[in-house]
């Protein structure tokens, strides 16, 4: 009989922002459309304490199951049939998120909110850890200043390019999961009338090129509640 590995969890890093807590529940439907745990992820980073160790050690620890319980308390209060599994983890964020990739199908961090990991958009962190993790990358962002709209689209570049078959057939499983239509775009330097909820990209195409989702991106890129699923090719 011929055995086939099961998909791994879907990871999500928190840090107690509100785009960490849109991108735990953002991340339910991929969840359950694969049928594999939430895992909730939230990584202490080691530094030079300025207080006593002991004190430091019991804060960083009262916060973390904080931003964990509050990220657990949104999940369930959705309704949604999903199991939901937490972890501490301590040392490089980078470095952590990219080795939990390792055994998962997908992991989801937020954009738009205070803490270490809602940044990683706006710097070379979001680079790294999309070209180095071992799954798709799923960034979801938040504008707290207009909400997303209820009904998108899943905007992908079409292309003769090796691997965007890969990116191709991405959203269109994400379009399945969401069930929201498909805007195919020559590139992402057109325009266009649809509200956009995710754009799906190749790694390569965000190598080196943080400019890429950064606030003054390509204009289809550049709409505040687009997210962006980075996927291996």
């Amino acid at each position: 009989m011929k055995h086939t590995e099961s998909p791994g969890p879907i990871i999500v890093g928190v840090d107690g922002s509100r785009a960490a807590i849109k991108a735990a529940t953002w991340a339910i439907s991929e969840a359950i459309s694969r049928d594999v745990p939430l895992r909730i992820v939230h990584v202490t980073p080691i530094r030079e304490a300025s207080i006593a160790p002991k004190v430091q050690f019991r804060l960083d620890k009262e916060y973390a199951e904080t931003t964990l319980r509050q990220a657990y308390a949104a999940i369930e209060a959705t309704g949604r049939p999903v199991k939901v599994e937490t972890v501490v983890l301590r040392g490089d964020v980078d470095e952590a998120l990219a080795e939990e990739s390792r055994d998962a199908s997908m992991i989801c961090i937020g954009s738009g909110g205070i803490g270490r990991i809602s940044r990683v958009l706006f710097g070379s962190a979001a680079v790294s850890l999309a070209t180095r993790a071992h799954c798709p990358v799923a960034i979801i962002r938040t504008n707290s200043d207009s909400p997303a709209p209820v009904r998108g689209r899943i905007a992908v570049v079409v292309n003769d390019e090796t691997g965007n078959d890969a990116v191709l057939q991405a959203a269109m499983d994400e379009a399945r999961v969401r069930d929201e239509a498909i805007v195919a775009l020559s590139s992402f330097l057109e325009t266009t009338d649809e509200a956009i909820s995710l754009a799906v990209i190749g790694s390569t195409d965000i190598d080196g090129t943080p400019s890429l989702i950064s606030p003054r991106s390509q204009p289809i890129l550049a709409h505040a509640e687009c997210s962006i699923l980075v996927v291996r090719r």
